[in-house]
């Protein structure tokens, strides 16, 4: 059986979206939302409703929303004896501020406590040897990134840059895994260009596969998403729908790359099934759409793209 591991971040999510369009330096009516997210949870919790045997590889802060946490994980089937419970620390949060169309306009992150944890990776040595895949999510720290790409050198990473900032951890380290998912703006900065064409964007592209990378797909927000490998590129768009909340959808997006890499996809294929995720993903207002699943993702991307 296909089996993952996601290495990442849990986090209490706290998400506003106003009535009205947003109003800068005022406070705005609108509504408050609070769930449990972070990328790396995000994806996990993705894959395990798409089917797939998933590990998730996490900490939490010894207070209220880290109990809180881990609870809500058991509810939904995770196994977690691979988070551990720092004893100092508080719960990684994140709050963003959506605007009236439902799309992020700002967003704050206090990942404090992923900056020395150190995890122990003898004791996870046996899920990580049995893995297919291990997605990492860069709001671990510098070390343990290299440390665990250093470890397991053998193994096929898929890595989500998460920012701007964060992506700057694995720039120099983009040879040791096979897969990388980042926007835009988290390209440029491993690419070390601009990008402001299609032209600069396979270039981008063609950077990261020189510097071994197998498979990259850069999201492109309502554009769609870039795809390359050695073979083939180009540019897949996610269909027009009701966006309730973009927040998740580039987690959706990854797990979907996964599932397809269950199935031994193509890379167009792979950017079709990743698509298909991040549609559901749009159409929820929760940060994980519970409608996604095995079956669904299969008939819909049929739908959609063949």
């Amino acid at each position: 059986m296909f089996q993952a591991t996601v290495i990442g971040g849990i986090t209490v999510d706290i998400e506003g979206v106003p009535y009205s369009p947003l109003i800068k330096k005022d406070s705005n009516p609108g509504t408050v939302h609070i769930s449990f997210g972070g990328v790396g949870k995000n994806i996990a919790e993705n894959l395990i409703n798409l089917g797939l045997s998933t590990h998730f590889i996490s900490t939490v802060g010894n207070d209220f929303f880290g109990k809180s946490a881990l609870d809500y994980l058991k509810q939904i089937g995770f196994e977690t004896k691979n988070i551990t419970i720092e004893a100092k620390g508080s719960t990684a949060s994140y709050v963003s501020i959506l605007n009236d169309k439902r799309d992020m306009e700002l967003a704050l992150n206090d990942m404090a406590i992923f900056d020395d944890w150190q995890c122990d990776l003898k004791a996870i040595d046996q899920v990580i040897g049995s893995s297919d895949i291990i997605v990492l999510d860069t709001n671990i720290s510098i070390s343990l990134i290299n440390h665990i790409l250093d470890r397991y050198k053998s193994k096929k990473f898929l890595v989500d840059p998460v920012s701007v900032t964060k992506a700057a951890k694995v720039k120099n380290r983009i040879g040791a895994f096979e897969m990388v998912k980042p926007n835009k703006l988290e390209a440029q900065m491993l690419a070390g260009i601009q990008i402001d064409s299609r032209q600069q964007l396979e270039k981008a592209g063609e950077i990261l596969l020189n510097q071994g990378v197998k498979k990259v797909f850069i999201t492109l927000g309502e554009e769609g998403v870039y795809y390359k490998d050695n073979k083939e590129q180009g540019i897949v768009k996610i269909p027009c729908c009701t966006v309730q909340s973009a927040t998740g959808a580039g987690d959706a997006f990854t797990a979907g790359i996964v599932y397809g890499l269950s199935r031994w996809l193509s890379i167009k294929e792979l950017a079709h099934y990743g698509c298909t995720a991040a549609y559901f993903a749009l159409q929820s207002e929760k940060t994980v759409s519970d409608q996604l699943s095995s079956q669904e993702i299969e008939e819909n991307v049929k739908e959609i793209f063949y």
